[in-house]
């Protein structure tokens, strides 16, 4: 991993009071190119506890599954999938990820009649 670049984005995100959140996401790209993606967790997570909009709420739980799936945790990541499907979105294109990325984990699960409901 490129340490100049996390730590420059860490620093970033400490002077910054407000609007950290394209930092963030910087931060977390750069965990997930590295194969680190348990470091962006806690991130994503700070982000979602951070927030009442349901675009996001929506993304950010499926960010999160996302990684779970990157760490081969796809029990995590249905869970996370199944509470981005509980929100109220009008983002057409996160809630069709949502739907496909959930069907793989429950498929990588063996629950496969469950899974392919959302493929």
């Amino acid at each position: 991993m490129d340490m100049d670049s996390e730590n420059i984005l860490l620093a970033k995100l400490k002077s910054e009071e407000r609007d950290s959140e394209v930092t963030i996401f910087h931060l977390v790209h750069l965990y997930e190119r590295a194969g680190e993606p348990l470091k962006a967790i806690p991130y994503l997570q700070q982000l979602l506890a951070g927030t009442q909009d349901a675009n996001k709420v929506c993304r950010y739980n499926f960010n999160l599954g996302q990684l779970m799936e990157q760490t081969e945790d796809y029990e995590s990541a249905v869970s996370y999938y199944y509470y981005a499907l509980a929100v109220e979105t009008n983002d057409k294109r996160t809630w069709y990820f949502i739907h496909n990325n959930l069907g793989f984990s429950l498929t990588a699960l063996g629950r496969f009649k469950e899974g392919s409901k959302h493929k």
